[in-house]
């Protein structure tokens, strides 16, 4: 089943123009200290979560703390756990943690081709 799944993802590995990404409020991340450079996500991926998150809160049977049709502040399930790393910020991880190989560092940002 993992197989079946990893090969479905997204093989394009381009790298985010300025003009793709956004910033998400913090409200939408799962650590709410999550600094700003590190909340970009792209505009088309944001638009899918935020029907998702829309499509959740609408279902009752999934009990979601929610306000307004966003999801509560204090809600802890389908908050957003990771964002667009640039290139930049990728490597500067890469050599922080030279030993971490691929299983430390994500496995499809831009730098690993």
């Amino acid at each position: 089943m993992i197989k079946t799944w990893q090969d479905a993802r997204l093989k394009d590995r381009t790298v985010a123009s300025p003009d793709q990404l956004l910033t998400a409020p913090l409200s939408d991340f799962y650590d709410p200290t999550r600094a700003e450079e590190l909340r970009q996500v792209e505009r088309r991926t944001y638009a899918a979560y935020k029907r998702m998150v829309a499509a959740a809160v609408a279902d009752p049977s999934l009990g979601l703390a929610h306000q307004r049709g966003e999801l509560a502040s204090g809600e802890k399930y389908l908050k957003i756990i990771s964002a667009f790393r640039s290139p930049q910020y990728q490597e500067k991880l890469r050599r922080e943690a030279p030993n971490s190989g691929s299983a430390g560092l994500a496995v499809n940002s831009p730098l690993r081709r």
